[in-house]
């Protein structure tokens, strides 16, 4: 897939560049402040608690064990959840730490005659004393496991001036075009927070629905078109060929571009385009014109210098004027 990603022009970049790689940051650390939000989905509102610790059961054993009960299966389930457990047990089973939850689980699941079939001294007196608390489980779980992720954003487009602005330095800085893999890039959606499913995520679906929160922002934020990479490591490498183009913003340094430009020639290949860009003087567009790798610096220069000049504005003027007319 085809992404886009603006760039101030820092010591970072070309070290970037160079070794193919883009760099992954903390979620925490993202400029949106309501970043990571989320809701849960859980039972506790919905069902009764003797269902929802059906639910855990169901998620512990396989199908085949179920299949040897007779009658009733949801029934016999509920009266031993009823007489088995108790919620300090549960607690300690899945609240406490949402790593230790496959190991502990499974421990369980060897054990499972023996926990249906053990004396009555762990009866629950009130089973709505356990309302509520798989919420917290979950909101401690998704919590703890976004603070292991990392993330990269992109757009689908290199011509919005506000990402020229609030991430490029006005200008100051470029626009880098990548091909990534399918398989690692998502598309962000803009609405309300990611409802989480407490279903899913007591089987087995944790990472799922971790990384779907990175995928919800609010509507606010739509104008970014985002899409991300979300991964559990600091770095995403990429292939040589990934960098297929790189906008300069016309304010940005000539020789700093030239210096760039070298970079990504060598470690990209001859292939790479190279644009200067700058926004229109008569609306809020951005154009662009094609240079080659040694023209660079020069056409950067004489771009700053057109900006100040009647016959750019009456250029972009004209060029407005016929793409009024095509779009009417």
């Amino acid at each position: 897939m085809i992404v886009y990603q603006f760039c101030r022009m820092n010591e970072w970049l070309p070290r970037n560049l160079h070794e193919r790689i883009i760099v992954l940051n903390h979620p925490f650390n993202f400029n949106d402040p309501t970043e990571n939000n989320f809701s849960i989905r859980g039972y506790s509102k919905k069902v009764s608690s003797d269902k929802f610790l059906n639910s855990i059961f169901e998620s512990l054993y396989d199908k085949k064990f179920f299949s040897n009960w007779a009658g009733n299966e949801n029934e016999i389930l509920r009266k031993n959840i009823e007489n088995k457990l108790s919620k300090d047990f549960i607690k300690n089973m899945f609240v406490n730490d949402l790593l230790e939850k496959k190991e502990a689980a499974k421990k369980f699941s060897e054990n499972k005659k023996a926990v249906l079939k053990a004396p009555t001294d762990l009866k629950v007196e009130n089973l709505d004393e356990l309302e509520g608390w798989e919420d917290e489980f979950i909101y401690k779980a998704i919590k703890k496991a976004q603070e292991s992720y990392r993330i990269a954003s992109f757009t689908d487009n290199w011509h919005n001036s506000l990402m020229w602005g609030h991430y490029a330095d006005g200008m100051r800085g470029v626009c880098v075009k990548y091909e990534i893999d399918d398989r690692d890039i998502h598309e962000v959606d803009y609405g309300k927070p990611y409802e989480v499913s407490t279903y899913n995520m007591l089987n087995g679906k944790v990472e799922q629905e971790v990384e779907r929160t990175f995928l919800k922002k609010n509507q606010d934020w739509s104008y970014e078109s985002e899409f991300r990479i979300i991964k559990r490591e600091s770095f995403y490498k990429l292939k040589k060929g990934a960098v297929k183009a790189v906008f300069f913003g016309y304010k940005c340094d000539p020789g700093k571009a030239r210096f760039l430009c070298d970079i990504v020639k060598a470690a990209h290949g001859p292939n790479v385009n190279f644009y200067v860009a700058r926004n229109s003087q008569v609306d809020h567009t951005v154009t662009h014109d094609k240079v080659k790798s040694e023209g660079l610096s020069i056409r950067i220069s004489q771009v700053k210098d057109e900006m100040r000049k009647f016959r750019t504005f009456l250029d972009d003027s004209n060029v407005a004027y016929f793409m009024d007319m095509l779009g009417e």
